[in-house]
């Protein structure tokens, strides 16, 4: 029997960093503040990036539960962690 069958799931999980009620409060200030901003989009440069990362497991974390369970979500610190990008 698979496990969808049995009411389970198997998801990526989400990485989030710990935000205080203060990292809150400016984030949603910072928000407020910007929102009529405009970008002047013909300025703006993108890139193709590929990021590698040297510690980490880079996402492969899988998490199985039953459907209507916490969502996974670790939390991680907000450090840099050795890796370069190319």
């Amino acid at each position: 029997m698979h496990l969808l069958q049995r009411g389970l799931r198997v998801r990526i999980a989400l990485y989030s960093i710990p935000l205080t009620t203060n990292h809150r409060r400016l984030c949603l200030q910072w928000a407020h503040e910007h929102r009529a901003w405009r970008a002047d989009w013909q300025q703006v440069v993108f890139s193709d990036e590929s990021s590698f990362n040297l510690w980490n497991h880079n996402r492969r974390i899988r998490d199985t539960d039953y459907a209507g369970e916490c969502e996974c979500i670790i939390k991680r610190h907000s450090g840099r962690t050795p890796g370069f990008m190319v």
